[in-house]
Protein backbone atom coordinates (compact mmCIF):
# COMPACT_ATOMS: atom_id res chain seq x y z
CA UNK A 1 0.00 0.00 0.00
CA UNK A 2 1.22 3.50 -0.93
CA UNK A 3 2.19 6.17 1.53
CA UNK A 4 -0.64 8.34 0.03
CA UNK A 5 -3.85 5.77 0.38
CA UNK A 6 -2.29 4.72 3.93
CA UNK A 7 -2.79 8.53 5.01
CA UNK A 8 -6.24 8.43 3.52
CA UNK A 9 -7.40 5.19 5.19
CA UNK A 10 -5.84 6.22 8.07
CA UNK A 11 -7.97 9.80 8.25
CA UNK A 12 -10.69 7.93 7.35
CA UNK A 13 -11.05 5.51 9.99
CA UNK A 14 -9.70 8.03 12.52
CA UNK A 15 -13.37 10.02 11.11
CA UNK A 16 -15.53 7.22 11.17
CA UNK A 17 -14.28 6.24 14.81
CA UNK A 18 -14.91 9.92 16.21
CA UNK A 19 -18.54 9.82 14.77
CA UNK A 20 -19.64 6.62 15.80
CA UNK A 21 -18.01 7.60 19.33
CA UNK A 22 -19.99 10.56 19.38
CA UNK A 23 -23.14 8.81 17.73
CA UNK A 24 -23.05 6.03 20.32
CA UNK A 25 -22.45 8.59 23.21
CA UNK A 26 -25.59 10.15 21.84
CA UNK A 27 -27.42 6.98 21.36
CA UNK A 28 -26.65 6.04 25.10
CA UNK A 29 -27.50 9.20 26.47
CA UNK A 30 -30.53 9.48 24.91
CA UNK A 31 -31.89 6.15 25.61
CA UNK A 32 -30.93 6.72 29.00
CA UNK A 33 -33.13 9.79 29.57
CA UNK A 34 -35.79 8.60 27.56
CA UNK A 35 -35.66 5.12 30.07
CA UNK A 36 -35.94 7.93 32.97
CA UNK A 37 -38.56 9.62 31.86
CA UNK A 38 -40.63 7.06 31.04
CA UNK A 39 -40.31 5.59 34.94
CA UNK A 40 -40.84 8.86 35.78
CA UNK A 41 -44.18 8.79 34.56
CA UNK A 42 -44.82 5.70 36.06
CA UNK A 43 -43.73 6.96 39.44
CA UNK A 44 -46.20 10.08 39.11
CA UNK A 45 -48.54 7.95 38.64
CA UNK A 46 -48.20 5.62 41.63
CA UNK A 47 -48.22 8.57 43.58
CA UNK A 48 -51.40 9.73 42.80
CA UNK A 49 -52.84 6.25 43.47
CA UNK A 50 -51.30 6.14 46.67
CA UNK A 51 -51.92 9.49 47.94
CA UNK A 52 -55.92 8.90 47.53
CA UNK A 53 -55.74 11.67 44.27
CA UNK A 54 -56.94 8.64 42.07
CA UNK A 55 -58.99 6.09 43.21
CA UNK A 56 -60.11 3.19 40.77
CA UNK A 57 -63.70 2.91 40.44
CA UNK A 58 -65.08 -0.88 41.55
CA UNK A 59 -63.51 -1.68 44.25
CA UNK A 60 -65.39 -2.34 46.95
CA UNK A 61 -64.88 -4.32 50.43
CA UNK A 62 -63.18 -7.68 49.94
CA UNK A 63 -61.57 -6.26 46.99
CA UNK A 64 -64.08 -7.08 44.69
CA UNK A 65 -65.26 -5.48 41.52
CA UNK A 66 -68.68 -3.20 41.56
CA UNK A 67 -70.03 -1.96 38.57
CA UNK A 68 -69.43 1.95 38.77
CA UNK A 69 -68.26 4.28 36.87
CA UNK A 70 -65.61 5.17 34.44
CA UNK A 71 -61.90 4.11 35.63
CA UNK A 72 -59.46 6.91 35.98
CA UNK A 73 -57.02 7.08 32.63
CA UNK A 74 -53.48 8.58 32.20
CA UNK A 75 -51.89 9.39 29.17
CA UNK A 76 -50.13 6.79 28.01
CA UNK A 77 -50.25 4.85 30.98
CA UNK A 78 -51.79 1.36 31.53
CA UNK A 79 -52.45 0.30 34.96
CA UNK A 80 -54.54 -2.92 36.62
CA UNK A 81 -54.66 -4.42 40.21
CA UNK A 82 -53.78 -7.44 41.13
CA UNK A 83 -54.31 -9.85 44.48
CA UNK A 84 -51.49 -12.19 45.40
CA UNK A 85 -52.90 -14.70 43.58
CA UNK A 86 -52.55 -12.93 40.35
CA UNK A 87 -55.81 -12.39 39.62
CA UNK A 88 -56.58 -8.96 37.72
CA UNK A 89 -59.34 -6.97 39.65
CA UNK A 90 -59.82 -4.10 37.96
CA UNK A 91 -57.70 -2.40 34.82
CA UNK A 92 -57.46 0.89 32.81
CA UNK A 93 -59.04 -0.82 29.40
CA UNK A 94 -59.52 -3.98 27.97
CA UNK A 95 -55.45 -4.99 27.65
CA UNK A 96 -54.47 -7.35 30.86
CA UNK A 97 -50.88 -6.82 31.97
CA UNK A 98 -48.99 -9.98 32.29
CA UNK A 99 -48.01 -11.04 35.83
CA UNK A 100 -44.77 -12.01 36.41
CA UNK A 101 -43.39 -13.50 39.54
CA UNK A 102 -41.87 -10.02 40.71
CA UNK A 103 -45.42 -8.46 40.60
CA UNK A 104 -46.47 -11.25 42.98
CA UNK A 105 -44.22 -11.07 45.21
CA UNK A 106 -44.74 -7.51 45.54
CA UNK A 107 -48.65 -8.36 45.65
CA UNK A 108 -47.89 -10.24 48.64
CA UNK A 109 -45.88 -8.31 50.47
CA UNK A 110 -42.59 -9.14 49.90
CA UNK A 111 -41.13 -6.61 47.68
CA UNK A 112 -41.79 -2.81 47.94
CA UNK A 113 -41.62 -2.51 44.39
CA UNK A 114 -40.53 -4.34 41.16
CA UNK A 115 -39.94 -2.91 37.49
CA UNK A 116 -39.58 -4.92 34.46
CA UNK A 117 -40.14 -4.73 30.78
CA UNK A 118 -43.35 -6.65 29.50
CA UNK A 119 -44.62 -7.54 26.27
CA UNK A 120 -47.98 -7.16 25.94
CA UNK A 121 -49.98 -7.47 22.40
CA UNK A 122 -45.92 -7.27 20.57
CA UNK A 123 -45.27 -3.89 21.84
CA UNK A 124 -42.31 -3.46 24.76
CA UNK A 125 -44.20 -1.68 27.94
CA UNK A 126 -42.35 -0.57 30.99
CA UNK A 127 -43.56 -1.73 33.90
CA UNK A 128 -43.54 -0.79 37.61
CA UNK A 129 -45.60 -2.51 40.36
CA UNK A 130 -46.24 -1.22 44.09
CA UNK A 131 -48.68 -2.31 46.86
CA UNK A 132 -51.69 -1.16 46.78
CA UNK A 133 -54.84 -2.63 48.97
CA UNK A 134 -53.84 -5.93 49.85
CA UNK A 135 -52.42 -6.41 46.58
CA UNK A 136 -50.29 -4.78 43.88
CA UNK A 137 -50.70 -1.93 41.60
CA UNK A 138 -49.12 -2.42 37.98
CA UNK A 139 -48.33 0.98 36.18
CA UNK A 140 -47.01 0.40 32.57
CA UNK A 141 -46.10 2.32 29.83
CA UNK A 142 -45.39 1.91 26.06
CA UNK A 143 -41.75 1.76 25.11
CA UNK A 144 -42.53 2.07 20.98
CA UNK A 145 -41.72 5.67 21.42
CA UNK A 146 -38.62 5.81 22.95
CA UNK A 147 -37.52 2.91 20.44
CA UNK A 148 -38.52 4.76 17.86
CA UNK A 149 -36.45 8.05 18.92
CA UNK A 150 -33.34 5.68 19.68
CA UNK A 151 -33.74 4.11 16.29
CA UNK A 152 -34.05 7.41 14.72
CA UNK A 153 -30.49 8.59 16.59
CA UNK A 154 -29.06 5.07 15.33
CA UNK A 155 -30.04 5.72 11.78
CA UNK A 156 -28.76 9.75 11.58
CA UNK A 157 -25.46 8.33 12.99
CA UNK A 158 -25.01 5.68 10.24
CA UNK A 159 -25.58 8.14 7.49
CA UNK A 160 -23.41 10.65 9.64
CA UNK A 161 -20.96 8.62 9.61
CA UNK A 162 -20.86 7.35 5.96
CA UNK A 163 -21.28 10.86 4.71
CA UNK A 164 -18.63 12.17 7.28
CA UNK A 165 -15.75 9.34 5.91
CA UNK A 166 -16.92 9.73 2.14
CA UNK A 167 -15.43 13.68 3.01
CA UNK A 168 -12.63 12.66 4.75
CA UNK A 169 -11.93 10.31 1.85
CA UNK A 170 -12.18 13.69 -0.34
CA UNK A 171 -9.96 15.99 1.61
CA UNK A 172 -7.99 12.98 2.85
CA UNK A 173 -6.92 12.20 -0.71
CA UNK A 174 -6.45 16.03 -1.65
CA UNK A 175 -4.34 16.56 1.60
CA UNK A 176 -2.00 13.23 0.88
CA UNK A 177 -1.62 14.17 -2.53
CA UNK A 178 -0.45 17.60 -1.61
CA UNK A 179 2.27 15.80 0.54
CA UNK A 180 3.20 12.68 -1.34
CA UNK A 181 3.88 14.88 -4.61
CA UNK A 182 6.74 16.34 -3.30
CA UNK A 183 8.13 13.04 -2.06
CA UNK A 184 7.19 11.62 -5.45
CA UNK A 185 9.40 14.48 -6.74
CA UNK A 186 12.18 14.15 -4.47
CA UNK A 187 12.49 10.09 -5.39
CA UNK A 188 12.20 11.00 -9.09
CA UNK A 189 15.46 13.74 -8.36
CA UNK A 190 17.47 11.00 -6.67
CA UNK A 191 16.24 7.89 -8.96
CA UNK A 192 18.37 10.43 -11.53
CA UNK A 193 20.94 10.63 -9.60
CA UNK A 194 21.45 6.97 -9.14
CA UNK A 195 21.30 6.46 -12.35
CA UNK A 196 23.51 9.46 -14.55
CA UNK A 197 25.74 10.47 -11.55
CA UNK A 198 24.68 14.34 -12.11
CA UNK A 199 24.70 16.48 -9.22
CA UNK A 200 23.59 19.61 -10.33
CA UNK A 201 19.22 18.28 -10.54
CA UNK A 202 16.87 20.65 -9.26
CA UNK A 203 15.71 19.73 -5.94
CA UNK A 204 12.05 20.46 -4.77
CA UNK A 205 12.35 22.59 -1.75
CA UNK A 206 8.77 23.97 -1.16
CA UNK A 207 7.01 24.20 1.94
CA UNK A 208 8.09 24.99 5.55
CA UNK A 209 7.22 21.17 6.49
CA UNK A 210 9.38 17.87 7.05
CA UNK A 211 9.22 17.30 3.60
CA UNK A 212 10.61 20.92 2.62
CA UNK A 213 12.92 20.12 5.51
CA UNK A 214 14.03 17.02 3.36
CA UNK A 215 14.22 18.56 -0.06
CA UNK A 216 16.55 21.31 1.24
CA UNK A 217 18.54 18.90 3.23
CA UNK A 218 18.55 16.63 -0.19
CA UNK A 219 19.47 19.97 -1.99
CA UNK A 220 22.84 20.79 0.90
CA UNK A 221 23.94 17.22 0.32
CA UNK A 222 24.27 17.44 -3.31
CA UNK A 223 26.12 21.07 -3.45
CA UNK A 224 28.21 19.14 -0.77
CA UNK A 225 28.67 16.17 -2.77
CA UNK A 226 29.25 18.66 -5.71
CA UNK A 227 31.82 20.72 -3.89
CA UNK A 228 33.83 17.45 -3.06
CA UNK A 229 33.56 16.15 -6.53
CA UNK A 230 35.49 19.58 -7.49
CA UNK A 231 37.76 19.64 -4.99
CA UNK A 232 39.22 16.11 -5.78
CA UNK A 233 39.26 17.22 -9.56
CA UNK A 234 41.08 19.88 -8.64
CA UNK A 235 43.47 17.64 -6.41
CA UNK A 236 43.91 15.48 -9.59
CA UNK A 237 44.98 18.15 -11.73
CA UNK A 238 47.25 19.93 -8.85
CA UNK A 239 49.04 16.28 -8.67
CA UNK A 240 49.81 16.07 -12.22
CA UNK A 241 51.16 19.44 -12.25
CA UNK A 242 53.32 18.22 -10.05
CA UNK A 243 54.58 15.46 -11.16
CA UNK A 244 55.61 16.48 -14.30
CA UNK A 245 58.09 18.77 -13.38
CA UNK A 246 60.55 16.46 -11.65
CA UNK A 247 59.52 13.97 -14.64
CA UNK A 248 60.37 16.26 -17.27
CA UNK A 249 63.89 17.16 -15.73
CA UNK A 250 64.50 13.34 -14.90
CA UNK A 251 63.67 12.57 -18.52
CA UNK A 252 65.84 15.63 -19.52
CA UNK A 253 69.21 14.46 -17.35
CA UNK A 254 68.61 11.11 -18.85
CA UNK A 255 68.42 12.16 -22.77
CA UNK A 256 71.87 13.95 -22.05
CA UNK A 257 73.78 10.98 -20.41
CA UNK A 258 72.55 8.89 -23.52
CA UNK A 259 73.91 11.78 -26.26
CA UNK A 260 77.17 12.84 -24.30
CA UNK A 261 78.27 10.76 -21.43
CA UNK A 262 81.54 9.79 -22.84
CA UNK A 263 82.13 13.50 -23.50
CA UNK A 264 81.54 14.84 -20.01
CA UNK A 265 83.93 15.22 -16.73
CA UNK A 266 83.65 13.16 -14.09
CA UNK A 267 82.32 16.21 -12.25
CA UNK A 268 79.34 16.73 -14.40
CA UNK A 269 78.53 12.97 -14.41
CA UNK A 270 78.17 12.84 -10.92
CA UNK A 271 75.98 16.57 -10.95
CA UNK A 272 73.68 14.86 -13.48
CA UNK A 273 73.61 11.34 -11.70
CA UNK A 274 72.90 12.76 -8.26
Amino acid sequence: MSLRLKIVALLAALAAAATMAIGVASYRSTSRELAQSVDRSLDDAARRFEDGRVTPIGIGTGGRPEPGRRQPAFEQVLWQVVTPDGTVLVSSGDTELPVSDDDLQVAAGDRLRARHDAIVDGDTFRVLTVPFDGGALMLARSLEESEEVTEAILRRTLSAVVVVVAITLVLGWLLARQITRRLERLTSVAGTVASTGRLDVEVPVQGADETGQLGRAFSGMLGALQRSRQEQRQLVQDAGHELRTPLTSVRTNVSVLRRRFDQLAPAEREQLLA
